[in-house]
């Protein structure tokens, strides 16, 4: 849960006070704008974070959904 309230905080909550940037694209000095050059409304940067990352959480996702499926295999077959 702690990882999920930093994810939030970091790729959601941070860019929406920080004008749509991260830390990365701070650092990196990107500037990240709309069509007219204002800042990111709150729903762009919604859905540039479900972008970004629901690849990552679908992998995430499968793989904790085998490492259960062999955990209740094992002990199935181990007794």
């Amino acid at each position: 849960m702690d990882i999920l309230v930093g994810f939030v905080m970091m790729y959601l909550v941070l860019p929406l006070i920080w004008g749509g940037r991260t830390i990365g694209t701070s650092l990196m000095r990107f500037k990240l704008s709309n069509l007219e050059g204002d800042a990111p409304s709150w729903q762009a940067v919604l859905k540039r974070t479900v972008a970004l990352y629901l690849p990552w959480l679908a992998s995430s996702s499968i793989n904790l959904l085998n490492d259960i499926w062999n955990l209740t295999f094992m002990l199935f077959m181990c007794g």
